[in-house]
């Protein structure tokens, strides 16, 4: 299959699910850190300079300032009957430039991750099921979208595949060259998010930093830290042109985050993030795995950043935790392509797996909005409703959205939750593994 080939397919995938959420995901009302980029697009709009807004969201000023820039122009091709329903639906106005950008920065966002799959995964057909797997779950931006349009992940998204996309291009390339080429990724990154400071750190480690400590290469360790500099910088530039509105102090809030957080509750996390089904072949072909990271530490370094970025950076942990996908759905490859011939002899445990993944993206069901409308526990009885309400809090099908974020969710539910996980976890890698060692010493019997 040719590159033109996969990625026309990639993209039918990707206007079928962006069709199949806006046909039946409703937009939740903007609230929270979304209501501060909407009025942060404003201003940039109006030319209001500093801009005033809550932190640390002020200093998020990509996808503000390009909703506001772009504003002009889908007025004048969206119809307006369009503009007016697509507000009506999410409570507010001027929010039709955020979907613009944020689902053009979504499929931006998947031709970079193609290109990005293709640097380590060598089957077209595995490459879209990765891809799919990616835009099907319901945090993902092909997704989220649509129930939370105000949001500035999909921009950031595209500058950190950038960022890792060119780490491995360009690795031919001497440490100037690559590091003037990294430097403007990580300044759009950082503008997008404060985080986008951890490309810079990631390019430095895939350069071999030990290595030329060692050998005393102190002009190729000053270019290193270009890209490094680049981001300082525009950190920088987001608090002299943006003022908060609130009083943010940083460390109470790290202190405050750090109390509702549990190490349980953040390898609950992972599998809410990517799906109890994927990270069972992952842990699954482990040594492969193992061995596919340690030779491209810079990789692994990026998975610890993201994984303590999602335990100390934030409320919502699976939504950090989805900067790693790129590297994520590259190990699952690595691990499929290790299990392959196994799993293609056992199609019932490919078919639970689906269906599990499927019940984990929750492909099949919208995420709920709204207040919950659920019946009192105290009057729960043995009938079918009743079984319905209990599925619905474990699945989240209809209520308890706040179930979806390990920080905000019933820590009685996700205990039963991670118990399953585990199980599914441990049972899997057990079958697999035991088929693997089968088919080998029938492999070597037949030799």
């Amino acid at each position: 299959m040719g590159r033109l080939a996969e990625t026309a397919i990639a993209a039918a995938l990707f206007l079928a699910i962006s069709l199949a959420s806006a046909f039946t995901q409703r937009a939740e009302r903007v609230f929270g850190d979304g209501e501060q980029y909407h009025r942060m697009s404003w201003q940039f709009a109006d030319g209001v300079l500093p801009l005033r807004a809550e932190a640390p969201f002020v200093y998020r000023l990509a996808t503000p300032w390009l909703a506001a820039r772009v504003d002009p122009l889908v007025s004048r091709v969206v119809p307006a009957w369009i503009a007016r329903a697509v507000e009506d639906s999410a409570g507010l106005k001027g929010v039709v430039p955020f979907y613009a950008v944020n689902i053009a920065a979504t499929l931006g966002a998947l031709v970079l991750l193609l290109a990005y799959l293709r640097c380590f995964v060598a089957s077209p057909a595995l490459r879209l099921l990765l891809v799919a797997l990616w835009m099907a779950a319901w945090h993902a931006p092909a997704r989220y979208v649509y129930f939370n349009p105000t949001n500035v992940e999909p921009l950031f998204f595209v500058a950190v595949l950038a960022g890792l996309l060119t780490i491995e291009k360009t690795q031919h390339l001497n440490a100037w060259r690559r590091a003037l080429l990294m430097a403007p990724l990580v300044v759009v990154a950082t503008l997008c998010r404060e985080s986008g400071v951890l490309v810079s750190l990631v390019f430095v480690a895939g350069s071999r930093p030990l290595r030329l400590l060692r050998e005393r290469r102190w002009v190729t360790i000053g270019a290193l830290l270009l890209p490094i500099a680049a981001g300082v910088a525009a950190l920088a530039f987001t608090r002299q042109v943006a003022v908060t509105s609130n009083v943010y102090q940083p460390w109470a809030e790290l202190v405050a985050i750090l109390r509702g957080k549990s190490i349980p509750g953040w390898v609950l996390a992972w599998f809410f993030t990517f799906g109890p089904a994927a990270m069972a072949v992952i842990v699954a072909a482990a040594h492969p795995v193992r061995a596919f990271l340690a030779a491209r530490p810079h990789l692994a370094f990026y998975l610890l950043l993201v994984g303590v970025l999602a335990f100390v950076g934030g409320t919502d942990t699976e939504r950090i935790l989805g900067w790693a996908a790129p590297v994520v759905l590259v190990l699952l490859g690595v691990a499929i392509g290790d299990r392959l011939q196994v799993l293609k002899r056992t199609p019932a445990l490919v078919a639970v797996l689906v269906v599990v993944q499927l019940a984990s993206a929750r492909v099949l069901w919208p995420i709920p909005v709204g207040v919950d409308d659920v019946p009192r526990t105290a009057a729960l009885d043995v009938s079918w409703r009743s079984l319905a309400a209990v599925f619905d809090k474990v699945l989240v099908v209809d209520n308890y959205y706040a179930n979806l974020w390990t920080y905000f969710g019933s820590r009685p539910v996700q205990a039963l939750i991670l118990v399953f996980d585990v199980c599914f976890v441990v049972a899997i890698v057990t079958f697999l593994n035991r088929r693997q060692r089968l088919a080998m010493s029938a492999g070597t019997k037949r030799r």
